[in-house]
């Protein structure tokens, strides 16, 4: 995968540096160095559009002056970033009310404003792990109070806090997972600086019909993150129906990133240059039903 893309993509699909290690890039073994900054320059040469480093919390700041600079100067968008690193994502403080949450959170948002103005990300996400001690409801309320507060820092710096419903087998069980409990803390905290991210493999996973629930929540929506289900792999090796999802996000006007947010289920670099190219197909084939 050395040769620079030709065809100009449909929609603006960025790879990843990794979104649960930070040794599990999207693109390991094709990439012509090991680190960041390789894998960048590789997004460049496929002409995709962004590059998502979710776990910038967590490296240095040189890495991230680094990340943030290579970006720009190769005209590629950041992608969302979590708000804390997993240690703090992994306690059950958000769904507890009162000041000495709301004031942790708040810290956390503030470092990760300082870190997203490093890589020129406008996308930091809030993930709340549930606390088994404590009722739904009540967490809820908690989580609505806390980001109540932390949307005014958002709103100040230009950035915007991601909610999604999530069940991941690397995080404990999280306050939000249904889109339902998603869109029920947006309309309460009423604020243009909070949005959903429509990640296709956890809607399936929990909701079902990801074509349906993408119809549903289309406006609410802020980032769309593919990846098949079951499996978490690239597009095609599951049972969801891309083509329909991703010409629905472009004809209902969608120009935020599309964040490959999977790994692939072939081996090797090869395994990683059949996925790309079945993805090229897949976004030809939403083009060509754009233009019917």
């Amino acid at each position: 995968m050395t040769m620079r893309a030709e065809a100009n993509w449909c929609l603006r699909y960025a790879s990843h540096l990794g979104y649960r290690s930070e040794d599990a890039p999207l693109f390991p073994l094709s990439a012509p160095a090991p680190g960041p900054l390789a894998q960048v320059d590789l997004a460049a040469d496929l002409g995709l559009a962004g590059v998502q480093f979710a776990l910038a919390r967590s490296s240095s700041v040189v890495e991230q002056i680094a990340v943030g600079a290579r970006l720009r100067r190769l005209g590629l968008a950041t992608g969302c970033m979590l708000y804390a690193p997993f240690d703090v994502i992994r306690r059950p403080y958000l769904g507890r009310p009162g000041p000495a949450a709301r004031e942790e959170f708040l810290q956390q948002i503030r470092t990760a404003l300082q870190v997203a103005r490093h890589i020129n990300s406008r996308q930091v996400v809030v993930l709340a792990a549930a606390d088994p001690e404590v009722s739904h409801g009540a967490q809820v309320d908690a989580l609505v109070e806390h980001l109540r507060y932390g949307v005014e820092l958002a709103h100040e710096a230009g950035v915007v806090l991601e909610l999604e419903g999530i069940a991941s087998p690397v995080l404990p069980p999280m306050i939000l997972q249904r889109l339902d409990d998603v869109v029920e803390v947006l309309r309460r905290v009423g604020s243009p600086n909070v949005r959903l991210i429509y990640d296709t493999a956890h809607v399936q996973a929990i909701d079902g019909n990801a074509v349906a629930q993408l119809h549903r929540v289309f406006d609410y929506m802020d980032v769309l993150q593919i990846a098949d289900y079951p499996g978490r792999f690239e597009p095609g090796s599951g049972g969801i129906d891309f083509e329909s999802i991703l010409t629905e996000a472009a004809q209902r006007g969608f120009r935020g990133l599309v964040e490959l947010e999977h790994g692939w289920s072939g081996v090797g670099a090869e395994g990683e240059r059949q996925g790309i190219e079945s993805l090229r197909e897949l976004d030809g084939r939403v083009r060509r039903r754009l233009t019917r």
